[in-house]
């Protein structure tokens, strides 16, 4: 829904504004479900101040921001298929830089996710060609 959305509005909306405003409501839409999660209480010191700017600055900002501007230039069936691989790159980027160990389930869904992009792309010609 969101995909089909923010492709129906990237063309029609500044730019700049867009991004805003889906990420002010991204921050009110979980500030609200956070007040309810239990009682964690943040320590306000150096490295909270650090991860909440990585994680506001380039983990929601930057990449809603990289989405809109590519969402400009491509279908938002295919822009959804193109965020089906998330969990793969995460897996394959935890993987190679933060030594994370993939169990063979893990394997196996990303191959599973892999395919079923590719074969959301191509499988009409697929067909086609072996005549299904």
């Amino acid at each position: 829904l969101y995909t089909t959305l923010n492709g129906h509005f990237v063309r029609k909306s500044e730019l700049y504004l867009l991004v805003f405003v889906v990420f002010l409501t991204n921050a009110m839409l979980s500030l609200v479900f956070a007040l309810f999660q239990g009682s964690i209480v943040p320590n306000f010191d150096r490295e909270f101040f650090i991860a909440i700017f990585i994680t506001t600055v380039i983990g929601t900002i930057f990449c809603y921001f990289v989405q809109t501007i590519a969402q400009r230039y491509t279908t938002a069936s295919k822009a959804a298929l193109f965020f089906c691989l998330e969990p793969v790159s995460a897996g394959l980027i935890g993987y190679f830089f933060a030594g994370e160990i993939l169990s063979v389930w893990q394997i196996f869904g990303a191959m599973l996710i892999i395919f079923g992009v590719i074969f959301s792309e191509f499988g009409k010609q697929i067909c086609s060609k072996f005549k299904l």
